[in-house]
């Protein structure tokens, strides 16, 4: 199936567009997720002084330890950096096709070969807590 030039570009407009907004939405999720840590052992700290009930001030003082949990096992960061490197990516493919006026059939082959590598490279969430095994040794 051969592409127009308008179609091409504006699918890598389209791409460009839906991972820099998976990377804005990550990327947000850890704010959120840093202010909540943050917020949990400021309110732990002042829940100390007062009299409070121990079950609420240790809920409040294990948010801290439960995002870092989540933020590792899930890769949050990793994948905000690998959206927004693709992006950046698919720009500078709609730019050469745009001004530097690349052949589309160059431009197709160099979108799918940055796929390709970009797909390999996606952080996979890491449900294990142990250590990676040991490869056999010759």
């Amino acid at each position: 199936m051969k592409h127009k030039y308008d179609t091409l570009e504006d699918q890598l407009a389209s791409m460009a567009d839906f991972y820099g907004r998976h990377g804005s939405n990550a990327e947000l999720l850890l704010s959120v997720l840093f202010w909540t840590a943050i917020a949990g052992s400021v309110g732990a700290t002042i829940l100390g002084f007062t009299p409070s009930p121990k079950w609420v001030i240790s809920i409040l003082a294990a948010l801290p330890a439960a995002v870092v949990i989540i933020v590792r096992q899930s890769r949050i960061q990793e994948r905000a950096v690998w959206h927004n490197t693709f992006q950046i990516k698919l720009e500078a493919l709609q730019l050469r096709l745009v001004h530097e006026k690349v052949p589309v059939p160059e431009i197709a082959r160099d979108l799918r070969l940055v796929s390709d590598k970009m797909h390999q490279q996606y952080p996979k969430i890491d449900f294990g807590f142990a250590a990676p095994k040991r490869k056999n040794r010759p």
